[in-house]
């Protein structure tokens, strides 16, 4: 469900430029707008938090983020070359030190990930911390296994009899 305080709401319309699904709209009568949310279109709100997120007036509120703190939208004064040359030093790690990551470190990350896109807009994907090296060492035995049997599996339905215990 989305709200919108309109004793704080400046009707600037931004929220329904941001929103996929164009479910916060303004409407302008005269001299005055009002932002609204349509009736017709709530049901395909994503829940994604853009409005949210981008209102400078922190005017409307989503009943999924009612815990949430959104910070202010700004630029983060990086060019795009800067950018560029960001990602392309990004690496991936396959390889990992036999030491115990701090529990601060671990709750960053997590962060990170609750905030990060994904295909839909909603955050419907949960996190498990193993950090038992023995359960962690169990269970890679377990998922190395299972994929390599999945892999040499050429038929689908063998596939789909091995996936539904992954």
């Amino acid at each position: 469900m989305i709200n919108i305080d309109a004793s704080v709401c400046k009707a600037c319309g931004i929220c329904g430029n941001v929103c996929p699904r164009h479910i916060p709209y303004t409407v302008k009568e005269g001299d005055k707008k009002t932002t609204f949310i349509s009736q017709e279109r709530i049901n395909l709100c994503m829940e994604c938090g853009h409005c949210e997120a981008i209102c400078p007036n922190n005017a409307i509120t989503l009943e999924a983020f009612r815990n949430e703190q959104f910070s202010t939208v700004e630029p983060l004064g990086i060019d795009e070359t800067q950018f560029l040359e960001l990602v392309k030093q990004r690496r991936s790690i396959r390889r990992y030190k036999d030491k115990p990551v701090p529990r601060e470190s671990i709750n960053r990350i997590v962060q990170a990930a609750r905030y990060s896109p994904t295909g839909t807009g909603r955050r419907t994907t949960g996190v498990i911390i193993l950090d038992d090296p023995k359960k962690l060492k169990a269970l890679s035995k377990i998922v190395y296994s299972d994929y390599e049997t999945w892999l040499c599996c050429k038929k689908l339905e063998n596939r789909k009899m091995i996936l539904k215990y992954l």
